[in-house]
């Protein structure tokens, strides 16, 4: 919906995005908790912030070349179909009839959802383009299944107020250096920069598709 309103890339939207998670640092101060989380699970809680960075990151970029609704409905329904299995490979945790119940009508879904349009790609760059957008919202479904893994795993006091600004802080910095990275190849010439969609703009994905293309 923020693209759509704004046409914002989703570089910058994500930046932003970001940056309204910062100011939770004034409140883990106030209350005398250490920003990063205490150094036995810092490292995990890091993780986590990079895994909702990289979900979320896939899902932006996603609604900029398929719609909303396909992206959110794939990467909702992939990550409820990766907790299911993760559950069962990693945590050997049975599933109740309810969870093989979700776990059914989230994968029926993502047949919807996604067969239909995979059944009618076009050929050339439209087509290729609209594929990649279903991975992405795929990987963000993935990634945000395991934060999620990784957040069950940290029990300290202040803990979301942490992975929340550890989100944000993380994010900001790995988002700046992608905007640095790809800026550059941008100036170079407008002609090294794949079209997006046929719509005859340059892509702002996040994930720099004209790079993975081969530009």
């Amino acid at each position: 919906m923020a693209y759509q309103a704004s046409h914002f890339p989703s570089l910058e939207l994500l930046i932003c995005r970001c940056l309204f998670h910062l100011p939770i640092a004034l409140l883990l101060k106030l209350r005398g908790d250490p920003l990063l989380g205490p150094p036995d699970v810092r490292g995990r809680a890091c993780l986590h912030a990079l895994l909702n960075v990289l979900s979320i990151g896939c899902a932006y970029s996603a609604v900029q070349v398929v719609p909303a609704g396909n992206a959110a409905t794939v990467r909702k329904g992939s990550s409820t179909v990766c907790s299911a299995l993760l559950a069962l490979c990693l945590e050997s945790q049975r599933l109740s009839g309810y969870d093989w119940c979700g776990l059914l009508g989230s994968t029926l879904g993502l047949i919807i959802i996604v067969g239909p349009g995979l059944g009618t790609l076009q050929e050339g760059t439209t087509g290729l383009y609209t594929a990649l957008g279903y991975v992405l919202a795929f990987l963000g479904g993935l990634a945000l299944s395991l934060g999620l893994l990784v957040y069950r795993s940290l029990d300290f006091p202040s803990c979301l107020p942490t992975v929340a600004f550890l989100f944000g802080l993380v994010g900001l910095v790995a988002l700046c250096q992608a905007s640095l990275c790809c800026r550059p190849r941008a100036a170079q010439g407008s002609s090294e920069l794949e079209l997006c969609g046929g719509s005859g703009d340059p892509c702002p994905g996040l994930l720099c598709v004209c790079e993975l293309c081969g530009h």
